[in-house]
């Protein structure tokens, strides 16, 4: 990181009403298949390459019309019920996002809530972003989670 950037530590974090046997199929794997027609996005995410179960797959994620980031998958645990990705800027739409984000890596995962048979989603963002723009990052990074995040809470319900 250069000095002249700071990291950002963004998270989401919502009580899904599914018990996590339910939840948790949508991060089973790297396959967009389960959030694809539940409205999570306007339109599809692809599976560029690799198997959506194992580390190193890379999707195609659309964030507006025309605009799309590609992501790898870099982690993947079925037992914790969680994922790690991290963005390949090279790759992605030079305008998908409205700041420069120089890397970014996202954590999702799901929890029980034993009690009460809900699930607890947690999605984290980290990033290094220049520092005369943190704040229009993290603004837009929150703008992001709420937007997708509230769409996927609902796709674990319907899992």
């Amino acid at each position: 990181m250069a000095s002249s950037d700071v990291n950002l530590h963004i998270q989401f974090t919502a009580v899904i009403d599914a018990p996590i046997e339910s939840a948790c199929k949508v991060l089973a794997s790297f396959d967009p298949a389960p959030v694809n027609g539940m409205g999570v996005f306007d339109e599809p995410v692809e599976l560029v390459e690799g198997d959506p179960s194992a580390i190193g797959a890379i999707r195609k994620v659309p964030v507006a019309p025309g605009k799309f980031l590609v992501e790898r998958l870099v982690a993947l645990d079925t037992v914790k019920h969680s994922q790690t990705y991290e963005l390949i800027p090279e790759r992605s739409s030079d305008d998908a996002l409205p700041v420069p984000i120089k890397s970014l890596r996202g954590s999702l995962s799901l929890e029980p809530i034993t009690f009460s048979n809900q699930s607890f989603f947690r999605w984290t963002l980290d990033a290094a972003v220049p520092a005369d723009s943190a704040g229009a990052a993290t603004e837009a990074i929150r703008g992001m989670q709420a937007a997708i995040g509230g769409k996927l809470v609902d796709a674990f319900k319907k899992a």
